[in-house]
């Protein structure tokens, strides 16, 4: 394809299949990765771990999108962040989402890859290496792909209220949002970004994160969402606002997901006494 500054909505549909074609070779890099007997770690300055498969399906992203995609800026978890103050429009990149899922071999762990245009995720892709299953959303719809058998998804109008929660990171706000909330379902408990792509996928209809998010963990996840009829937005300062990106440092402050089967109203103020 030709190499433009700027992606316009009627070329969504060809970066969407560069988004997919690169994160399928980087879930194949990763896969090949995890199956060997023992996998090894790196302690990163933010206290996180770095493995191989961490550092490989970055390589493998990043050379995909300077080949196809030269001109547009692209942020991943796993690079220095560019030096530049105007994220207009940017690509954001989290190479394996649930490194520490991925080290406890449960199989819950994630790669993406997310267009951003005027701070807001216009398209992305999420793919769950082990279970040969892609996310994705071209701008117009939401997809869940399993070995090439491709349908569209929408988020649950279900009337019961079904919670998803961080497996690894469950901190005291949660638990105590959780506690004052009344929710029919067993409380669901998923790794990295499968979180979002179960309240796409109609597998549950809300998710809250207080604690310490990135904007690669969630610019994919959102933008399959707002396309399935849910929404991600940022709480904070006694409000609910619009979620928002290209943010210091590229870092979250406290959001929910839902589904448009939840009544919002019933839970902003717990949320909101906790923000």
């Amino acid at each position: 394809m030709s190499k433009k500054n700027k992606i316009k909505n009627h070329n969504f549909e060809e970066i969407t299949e560069i988004f997919r074609f690169a994160s399928n070779k980087a879930a194949s890099k990763i896969l090949e990765i995890y199956e060997c007997d023992e996998l090894t770690k790196k302690i990163k300055k933010d206290n996180t771990p770095l493995t191989k498969a961490d550092i490989e399906s970055n390589r493998i992203i990043i050379e995909i999108l300077k080949k196809e995609l030269r001109s547009i800026t692209r942020v991943s978890e796993e690079t220095q962040i560019p030096n530049c103050t105007d994220f207009d429009e940017f690509i954001l990149i989290d190479p394996l989402d649930g490194t520490k899922e991925f080290l406890n071999k449960n199989g819950e762990f994630t790669v993406n890859i997310a267009l951003i245009q005027q701070n807001r995720p216009q398209i992305g892709v999420i793919d769950v290496p082990v279970q040969k299953t892609q996310y994705y959303s071209n701008g117009y719809n939401s997809f869940r792909s399993i070995q090439n058998e491709v349908q569209i998804i929408n988020s649950s109008k279900s009337s019961e209220l079904s919670v998803v929660c961080s497996r690894s990171h469950l901190d005291k706000k949660t638990e105590e949002f959780l506690s004052k909330i009344n929710y029919e379902n067993d409380l669901i408990k998923k790794g990295s970004s499968l979180k979002l792509c179960m309240i796409a996928d109609s597998k549950a209809n809300l998710y809250i994160r207080f604690g310490k998010t990135m904007e690669w963990d969630i610019a994919a996840g959102h933008s399959i969402l707002q396309t399935a009829n849910a929404k991600l937005i940022s709480f904070e300062n006694n409000d609910m606002c619009e979620f928002l990106y290209g943010k210091k440092n590229f870092k979250n402050g406290a959001f929910i997901a839902y589904s448009s089967s939840v009544d919002l109203d019933l839970i902003k103020e717990h949320a909101l006494s906790l923000a």
